[in-house]
């Protein structure tokens, strides 16, 4: 289930750079917008589907304390984004349900700043799923891998932190090839792909590592079924 984890999650980030990229080189409208848009639903989702896979606990009592906290965020703070991309998929069909349900969508109009919120959530996704690998991994005895999944943490949630404020400070400021468009938007965006392409890599050593550490313990698992049954 862990390994299974870490494809999902490769998955899901190696899906996020596809559309980072195809975002920034043209407006995303139309059909086109539309098909990014379910995207990155689903990537959502396959993200909120592997950390439920690592939250699982594999050993009695060892969620104690922090551990267990830590467990309800793997759990909780995924959910958040798919929750706002819901709402904001529900401003895009409020036209229709308008002529549907004219009494009922009274409430829609009221929570255009909780979707922001919920949506805003991911930030801190990073943050958790990469130390839940990190502690897979110092299970695992790589404490070398395990200081590059911490730095991807921090690098990921801070580059994220940096676009939106950046985004949020200078957005009227920002025009087509200035000084602004260059600080508020090139520089955090280059930095939040560097860091995606780290994770990605990163998961790409990690679902390595976790299949064959699964492929060894079903091994082992056969092997001592096997010999339960000669004797």
């Amino acid at each position: 289930m862990i390994a299974a984890a870490s494809v999902l999650l490769l998955i899901s980030y190696a899906g996020f750079a596809l559309f980072l990229v195809v975002g920034l080189s043209g407006p995303m409208r139309g059909l086109w917008g539309d098909v990014l848009f379910y995207g990155l639903q689903v990537l959502a989702v396959l993200h909120a589907a592997a950390n439920f896979l690592l939250a699982r606990d594999d050993r009695r009592g060892a969620s104690k304390g922090i551990w267990r906290v830590h467990r309800w965020l793997l759990w909780i703070v995924p959910l958040l984004p798919i929750a706002g991309l819901a709402v904001i998929l529900l401003y895009s069909l409020q036209f229709m349900l308008r002529f549907l349900f004219p009494r009922t969508l009274w409430w829609v109009g009221g929570m255009e700043d909780l979707s922001l919120g919920l949506v805003l959530a991911a930030v801190l996704c990073p943050a958790i799923t990469f130390f839940r690998l990190r502690w897979l991994a110092l299970r695992l005895s790589r404490p070398r891998l395990a200081e590059h999944v911490t730095i991807v943490a921090v690098g990921c949630s801070a580059s994220f932190v940096l676009l939106i404020v950046c985004a949020f400070a200078g957005w009227d400021e920002i025009r087509r090839a200035d000084i602004y468009f260059f600080l508020m938007l090139v520089l955090p965006v280059a930095l939040v792909a560097l860091f995606n392409l780290w994770a990605m890599l990163l998961l790409f050593v990690v679902s390595q590592r976790f299949l064959q550490s699964a492929r060894e313990a079903r091994a082992r698992w056969r092997a001592a079924d096997a010999s339960w049954v000669k004797s």
